[in-house]
């Protein structure tokens, strides 16, 4: 377990807002990342993701999270759902490998992501097979999730990703994954 308040300059909130709080995944330096920044694979209003290599682990995806130093709740918020990810035992979610910090971004290492699945639709024409197989991956997703009391609460093309073997994977974003255990019980 790995404390962040180590990596984040205590500047970054006010003294009233000092975080101290765990991640379950080894923090890496910058010097052990070598990513293109220039040109996101995915990006979105609240990250972009990028193609990288790491040290020990060879070509990966960097979610890097913008402004992550601004809201001390919305920085809980995503540790703590990060460590439930962590916790869940699914194949449809991508491997997380560390993070990084670098200047004002948050960044998390995952297995390799070659698209969303939104962009790989638009791309490519699949054939029915193809399609029962994803159709297939993403009830399978559903099922997992609900089977360990968990929902996406956005669930579309442009939150599901493919990995290099054309694999359906979900990657943690707190406000799409929701416990729901409380309303079962």
């Amino acid at each position: 377990m790995y404390n962040i308040t180590s990596s984040i300059p205590q500047t970054s909130f006010s003294s009233k807002n000092v975080i101290n709080i765990k991640l379950n995944v080894p923090e890496y330096t910058v010097s052990q990342i070598i990513s293109n920044k220039e040109k996101p694979v995915i990006q979105n209003e609240n990250f972009k993701i990028y193609d990288g290599i790491c040290e020990g682990k060879g070509n990966v995806s960097i979610l890097t999270l913008f402004s992550f130093r601004k809201n001390r709740e919305q920085f809980f918020r995503l540790v703590t759902g990060i460590n439930i990810f962590l916790d869940l035992k699914c194949p449809f979610l991508a491997q997380l490998y560390g993070f990084y910090i670098e200047e004002q971004n948050f960044n998390l290492i995952f297995e390799h992501l070659s698209s969303s699945l939104k962009q790989k639709i638009a791309l490519y024409s699949y054939s029915e097979n193809e399609k029962y197989e994803i159709i297939y991956d993403i009830m399978e997703l559903i099922r997992t999730l609900h089977s360990n009391n968990y929902q996406i609460l956005d669930l579309k093309p442009s939150n599901l990703f493919l990995n290099d073997n054309n694999k359906i994977k979900i990657i943690f974003q707190i406000d799409n994954l929701n416990v729901f255990k409380e309303e079962l019980d």
